[in-house]
């Protein structure tokens, strides 16, 4: 279970009830937050699926059967790549990437140890901090990185300086969904940071410290919204979008669009990915997302970078309204690279507000959903330019571009099919509300 109350103010005072947590093996347990008067039920602890048959805190052997699988993915998977004359000087001058090429590693085992290390330094102290590693435990193995039981939390959180007072009639939709619906204030982001990042360790400390010297409430925003979905699932979306069909249907039918050599792998395998998932409804499906721009489809590849939506990425990932189950590497990295950014402008003095959408936005984002592609699954953007349906790539759904956000006047003028409703899920007022600085 996870939260069943919010946090109304910043004033309440919270007693974490700390535990030992081993980094491997934990008996159920529950854990909670008294205010003095209401206790606040937080996570429900038991022992993650394992795969190790010794749940050691220091050792631990993988089955011989899981350890062959990892290496025939892991050959598949490289094999592709230098197939298709895979280069990391690629994303920066096509994509526009903007972080170290050392960061683009198509071996997992890179991939893999580079989000360890961050973990340990920004989680350190946090309950959440044994779920992280074990998704990547998993992943190292070419394994589902979420337990199949993990489902996908019934929570629409977005956020707006006046709450759900302030925002627009189009957004009461989601409360139509019957699924708890939460718009936080300002006070209010104060009260679910905190109540994400708490812990006894360094780390809640270093996530208070930048925190703390963001400029901007929509920097803030846009690490609250990754937090989030890190820590607790569900939908973030901004408060200025409505919904056209039910989650469950988003992307319904995603066509397969994995390396050949892998998917034919993995139809004689059980170990791994669906090959068929239809929607976030499904065990082995644990994240969607949506493209906002693609300048392959707009045929402006050498010209895409700016104009009014800021764009900053020729295939730019959107994040004004994501799903997903909890703990999945992409948001891991995401939290993790943009705190690694933020702390370092920090330092330098350089914490002034500018590049949003570069530093805590699209731009960050869009990095870390593809480094997981390519290191997971040997794909790239290139792979992802031409289709015009969604794609489902091993547990990730990617709906194309404007599917999350097609501006209202097109929905009034009946431009898309009513029927396809999980193809164009999502309307979006572009209200803008960052750029001004809200």
């Amino acid at each position: 279970m996870k939260w069943t109350k919010l946090l109304p103010t910043a004033s309440r005072r919270f007693f974490w009830v700390s535990v030992s947590l081993s980094l491997v093996s934990l008996p159920p347990l529950w854990l909670y937050l008294y205010d003095g008067n209401t206790t606040y039920l937080s996570y429900y602890l038991s022992s993650p699926f394992r795969i190790f048959s010794s749940t050691s805190s220091s050792t631990y052997t993988v089955p011989t059967h899981i350890q062959e699988h990892a290496l025939t993915f892991e050959s598949l998977k490289l094999a592709h790549l230098k197939s298709s004359a895979y280069s990391p000087t690629w994303y920066p001058v096509h994509l526009g990437y903007a972080a170290p090429l050392e960061t683009l590693n198509p071996q997992i085992e890179g991939y893999v140890d580079r989000l360890r290390q961050l973990v340990d330094k920004w989680f350190d102290g946090i309950p959440s901090r044994l779920y992280l590693h074990d998704s990547l435990n998993r992943l190292a193995l070419h394994l589902p990185p979420l337990d199949h039981e993990e489902k996908l939390l019934k929570r629409v959180v977005s956020t707006d300086k006046n709450g759900l007072e302030g925002t627009p009639q189009v957004f009461r939709g989601w409360e139509e969904l019957g699924w708890d619906v939460f718009v936080a204030d300002d006070n209010g982001m104060e009260d679910m940071f905190d109540w994400l990042i708490q812990g006894n360790g360094r780390g809640s400390k270093k996530f208070w410290n930048v925190w703390d010297s963001l400029p901007k409430k929509i920097m803030k925003s846009d690490v609250l919204r990754y937090l989030v979905l890190l820590q607790e699932g569900g939908i973030y979306t901004d408060a200025d979008t409505a919904p056209r069909a039910h989650p469950y249907h988003w992307g319904h039918g995603a066509e397969n669009r994995l390396p050949p050599q892998i998917a034919s792998y993995l139809s004689l395998n059980n170990l791994s990915f669906p090959l068929h998932g239809q929607s976030i409804s499904d065990p082995g499906v644990s994240v969607l997302i949506g493209g906002e721009y693609n300048a392959w489809v707009e045929n402006k590849m050498g010209d895409w970078r700016g104009g009014e939506h800021d764009i900053i990425r020729s295939f730019q990932l959107c994040q004004w309204t994501m799903m997903a189950k909890p703990f999945h590497p992409i948001f891991i990295d995401v939290v993790v690279s943009i705190m690694e950014m933020l702390e370092q402008a920090k330092e330098e003095g350089k914490l002034d507000g500018s590049k949003i959408s570069e530093i805590t936005g699209p731009g960050p984002f869009t990095d870390a959903v593809f480094r997981y592609l390519l290191s997971a699954y040997g794909i790239t953007p290139p792979n992802l330019y031409e289709p015009q349906t969604p794609s489902l790539i091993g547990d990730i759904i990617i709906l194309p571009a404007y599917a999350l956000g097609f501006p209202p006047e097109q929905y009034d003028a009946n431009q898309f099919d009513a029927k396809e409703t999980w193809n164009r899920p999502v309307m979006h007022s572009y209200r803008g509300v960052w750029k001004s600085g809200g």
